[in-house]
């Protein structure tokens, strides 16, 4: 315990210094810590991201999650309307109906390139006998 304070009273200037040690002891102690106030800032700020150009270390991992998450919920979406609009279509072809037939090909054909965009890969379109 002692060494501790030992270590303590060397951070206080002797009582037997001169005024101009211990203002240039002061100053040198103002700017230390200003010093570790702007750079505990600028590492705050480079670890979030905040400094542009920087991702960031400290949310890179839940960035990378999240956008994983999006990427699946686009994709699991689009093959939502995808398949809904394929059953559009296979009532108009079971209808008969060629103005809807058209809309539903020409959606699905839009709604494909989306998925393929998001997903990587092609819509496996179902049967309409799975459909209806």
């Amino acid at each position: 315990m002692s060494g501790f304070f030992s270590f303590l009273s060397a951070l206080w200037p002797s009582k037997l210094n001169t005024k101009a040690k211990i203002l240039s002891w002061r100053y040198a102690v103002a700017v230390s810590l200003m010093l570790l106030f702007f750079s505990m800032g600028f590492a705050y700020a480079f670890s979030l991201g905040f400094i542009p150009g920087f991702a960031g270390f400290a949310m890179a991992e839940g960035q990378q999650q999240v956008s994983s998450q999006i990427a699946n919920l686009q994709r699991d979406t689009l093959a939502d309307r995808l398949l809904k609009m394929r059953e559009r279509q296979c009532r108009a072809i079971k209808e008969q109906n060629t103005s809807a037939m058209g809309f539903a090909a020409s959606s699905m054909q839009e709604l494909r390139g989306q998925y393929r965009s998001v997903a990587g890969e092609n819509w496996e379109t179902p049967d309409c006998e799975e459909l209806i």
